[in-house]
């Protein structure tokens, strides 16, 4: 992850009205690679969060939506396997179940998603099209296994960089400083 924790953590906005509260996220299709497979059960949350520190400031968390308003559209909406932001409200994101982005004032840093063959082709065109429409500052995509793709994509000077070509079965080559 090349996002850096800002030097200076702006403190964070209280929204004017009551939160708005998304739904939970639906149930995993059981061929779907998951965060707790990939990152929880290791304790990699709490590893990363600890490294990142500004708990009062710091979002470190998975799999609840995140959205662009206070609205959850069905089939649209997305949910990450991982998402970290920097100078942004806890207490907002834990009241709301979720990420809402005109109520945070800024989109998350950084979010990961763990691929599998099922979820790839959304991972690769509709959740980072959704991803890069909110202004995420970087997007990842992950498979554990090797077995079709580590991909990451960033936004280096305001456009997205997909590297590597997963469609052509390419095996992991690592990702740089992970």
């Amino acid at each position: 992850m090349t996002t850096a924790r800002p030097a200076k953590t702006p403190a964070p906005v209280a929204p004017a009205q009551p939160f708005f509260r998304l739904p939970d996220i639906p149930e995993k299709h059981p061929d779907d690679m998951t965060s707790v497979d990939s990152l929880h059960q290791y304790g990699a949350i709490a590893n990363i969060a600890q490294r990142l520190g500004g708990p009062d400031t710091t979002i470190v968390s998975a799999e609840h939506y995140v959205v662009p308003g206070p609205a959850y559209v069905a089939g649209e909406s997305r949910y990450p396997d991982l998402l970290v932001a920097f100078g942004v409200d806890p207490a907002a994101y834990d009241a709301s179940n979720g990420y809402i982005v005109s109520e945070q004032g800024k989109p998350p840093d950084f979010i990961l998603e763990v691929a599998s063959r099922r979820t790839a082709s959304d991972d690769l065109a509709g959740k980072m099209a959704y991803y890069e429409r909110m202004g995420v500052g970087e997007y990842w995509l992950y498979d554990r296994d090797g077995r079709f793709y580590v991909h990451p994509a960033r936004l280096p000077a305001g456009e997205w960089e997909v590297r590597g070509d997963p469609c052509a079965g390419d095996r992991a080559r690592g990702v740089p400083g992970a």
